[in-house]
Order: structure tokens, then sequence, then C-alpha cells
């Protein structure tokens, strides 16, 4: 299976934005030209996640719909609360192995934050991870049982 492992786009401080809390920031202008230029990018690439799993907090479900508006994806965007970042890369790997088990997909993307991201590709290659910047994504090919394989990352 290929995973497309995306970081949200740029977002203000919470100040900046104008909100209480660090999970109702929004995407910023730069952020959302970003992520648009994003997935184009993976288009051109031939991506095609059936599924786009999302943290709850704004900024990356913004982003994760962002991606779904070029990609089409055929189950759309769901949110997965363990990609908030709050949880630890074991424990956000079984939730995701939770929501992908009996379902054969093909390829899917997950949106989240650092360096919850970093973790994720670095357990799952046993390896370093690329740099991971807002709006970067990482193409990894994932078997069963044996370490993901990166494919490639590009950053914005």
């Amino acid at each position: 299976m290929k995973l497309y492992i995306v970081r949200h786009g740029k977002s203000p401080s919470p100040e900046e934005a104008k909100v209480l809390t660090d999970a109702e920031r929004p995407l910023n202008e730069e952020g959302r030209q970003d992520i648009s230029l994003m997935a184009q990018y993976l288009l051109s690439r031939n991506a095609k996640p059936e599924i786009i799993f999302s943290s709850p907090l704004r900024r990356a479900f913004q982003t994760a719909r962002e991606l779904a508006v070029v990609l089409h994806p055929a189950l759309g965007v769901k949110r997965v609360p363990a990609l908030s970042g709050a949880v630890d890369v074991e424990d956000l790997w079984e939730a995701l192995n939770w929501e992908l088990k009996d379902k054969n997909f093909t390829e899917a993307a997950l949106v989240g934050h650092q360096p919850q991201l970093s973790h994720l590709v670095e357990f799952l290659t046993k390896g370093p991870a690329p740099e991971i910047r807002p709006g970067t994504v990482v193409a990894l090919e994932t078997a069963m049982g044996k370490p993901a394989r990166l494919l490639w990352s590009q950053n914005p």
C-alpha cells in the first residue's frame, strides 16, 4: 500500500488568528496555496488515495479538504483523533491499522502534525525521516510485517 504522509499547511499563531486554542488555528493564505500546489503535484505523480485520514485540528482538516478537492478520494476525508499529535507513534500506528484493516486500500493519505509525522516515518521505515516542513508530502510503500520503503518526499 502507498501512504502519502502530509503535514498541514502553514498557519498563523493562535494570537495572530485571534483564536483561543491551538486546535482552532486555520490555514493561512500561503498554507492554502502550498497545499493546492502539493495536491497538483500528487496528481501529477498519479496519486489516487482512496481515503484521506486527518487530524481533527482545524488546520489539518482544512489541509485534508484542500487535498480532497483535487484528488477526489472515493471515501472522502475521515477525522482520526490519534493524528492530532497527542499520542505516541505506536498508539498512532495501532489506530491507523484499525482504520486500514480489512479495507484492502492500495493508497491512503494521512494529514497531521510534527513531530508525530517524523516519528511515524521513522517507525515505519526503521530509518531517518526527511525534513517535514508545513505542506510537505512523504510517500511510503508499506507491506505488513516489513519496514516501509521511502519512495520520495516533496516540500512546497
